[in-house]
């Protein structure tokens, strides 16, 4: 019985971290694309349809819980705390912080797999890209140079696929370039 059950811990250890990707559950268990749903609570927030936001959440409870818990922050409660206030600014402010922190998550996780598979790698790096395209009209209001600086970041995280010091560099330099341009999003002004 004992070696079964070592075999089967090595298994399951193995496994997760030789293909990180498999481990993040909370990203696939989501009938819709992570992606559509922070799309569609951002045009929600916009028109301050508070009860939509509410149910559009609920679809993605467990990425929001993950990301609060890995980041220590309290962005899901802030998004609540906004709809029983019927408060749309800070609703769409702490929906603009679980994008940049969904984004930067899928930065790292893609970093994390490149030396696994780059096939998987470049997937996350592109809905990393597609989440900065929903904070990209913010960012732009903030500083429009600021937010070319960042997509030009991109670019060259792309081209660095096969350097994972020099993604490790692109994505703080990424991270710092948004900060910079919008502070609300990683201070918890939210």
């Amino acid at each position: 019985m004992r070696p079964t059950l070592i075999i089967a811990a090595l298994i399951i250890f193995f496994s997760s971290t030789v293909y990180p990707s498999r481990a993040q559950s909370y990203r696939e268990s989501n009938a819709v694309p992570v992606g559509e749903v922070l799309e569609k609570l951002l045009g929600f927030s916009k028109r301050n349809e508070f009860e939509k936001i509410d149910k559009s959440l609920v679809q993605i409870k467990s990425l929001s819980e993950t990301l609060d818990s890995k980041y220590s922050r309290k962005i899901e409660k802030s998004i609540q705390i906004a709809v029983q206030e019927k408060d749309g600014e800070r609703a769409l402010k702490a929906i603009q912080a679980l994008i940049f922190y969904d984004m930067k998550d899928l930065l790292s996780i893609g970093i994390d797999s490149v030396q696994f598979s780059k096939e998987k790698a470049i997937v996350k790096f592109k809905y990393a890209y597609l989440d900065y395209l929903l904070l990209s009209p913010f960012i732009q209001v903030q500083s429009y140079s600021g937010d070319q600086k960042i997509r030009n970041l991109f670019r060259k995280f792309a081209l660095s696929i096969n350097n994972s010091e020099n993604l490790k560099s692109l994505n703080e330099e990424i991270e710092r370039e948004i900060i910079n341009s919008d502070p609300d999003l990683n201070e918890g002004k939210i």
